[in-house]
């Protein structure tokens, strides 16, 4: 069969766009090339499933679908291979601390701001969202064995919960060795520290700041000196001068 005539790709080169509906209730035209594209009505971005092709592992894909849309494709693959990974790890850190919902609201709102991070700061996306996702994942542990959910008790019971998670999802070893490892001290940081560690040690943090302030209504400002990113200085910054201008005061 000639390389115009391949069935699997055909789909791929065609020339009309699919109607893909946003959370907003629009309806958004995504052609056969694109996998994300923001909503015109509410500015959201909209994403769709990556459909099985032959181009994953057909020898003659470039050839036949052209470097540009192989490209694309496989970004899009890769991308949505990670998300399901860190999909698969909060939902098995949600499992694991079953109904402490506190629990579980912290370390999403953690993930969250260390993506936010992530948007400046160099640091490798697959560590430092697992990371965030399971930094607390030792508590549990720590106040059955210990009664204490102490820093010290954490940092030395987090790790092996963490590994056995990760290795149960299939992660790269390498990933949860160094998992492991800011897990281990995620509440101590050392004098040289990696750029994902520093990522996952303020986003902890700023999560304590935003949590102090939902209970205070004041910016808890003992926190403004132990930031380790710049970005994470810039955020309790922000955090700080849109409360004052609130009228909140400090």
């Amino acid at each position: 069969m000639s390389l115009a005539g391949c069935p699997g790709a055909e789909r791929l080169r065609n020339s009309f766009p699919d109607e893909i509906s946003c959370a907003c209730g629009e309806k958004v035209e995504m052609w056969p090339d694109e996998f994300e594209i923001r909503c015109p009505a509410c500015g959201r971005k909209v994403e769709r499933t990556v459909p099985p092709a032959c181009i994953e592992w057909c020898a003659a894909a470039k050839e036949c679908v052209g470097d540009r849309l192989y490209d694309k494709f496989m970004q899009a693959r890769e991308k949505e291979g990670k998300e399901n990974v860190h999909g698969k790890l909060a939902a098995a850190m949600r499992t694991y601390f079953g109904d402490d919902t506190r629990r579980i609201r912290h370390a999403e709102r953690v993930t969250s701001l260390a993506e936010g991070l992530l948007k400046t700061e160099d640091g490798h996306h697959g560590v430092v969202l697992a990371a965030s996702i399971l930094h607390d994942i030792g508590i549990p542990e720590s106040e059955k064995k210990h009664g204490s959910a102490a820093a010290v008790h954490q940092e030395k019971e987090g790790p092996p919960v963490a590994r056995e998670i990760m290795n149960t999802i299939g992660i790269d070893k390498k990933v949860i060795d160094e998992v492991c490892d800011i897990i281990g001290h995620h509440h101590s940081p050392g004098e040289k520290e990696s750029t994902n560690f520093k990522i996952v040690y303020d986003a902890d943090r700023l999560a304590d700041v935003l949590e102090a302030m939902e209970v205070t209504g004041k910016i808890p400002w003992r926190f403004e000196r132990g930031f380790l990113t710049r970005t994470a200085r810039e955020v309790f910054h922000g955090l700080s001068k849109k409360k004052n201008t609130a009228g909140g005061g400090t």
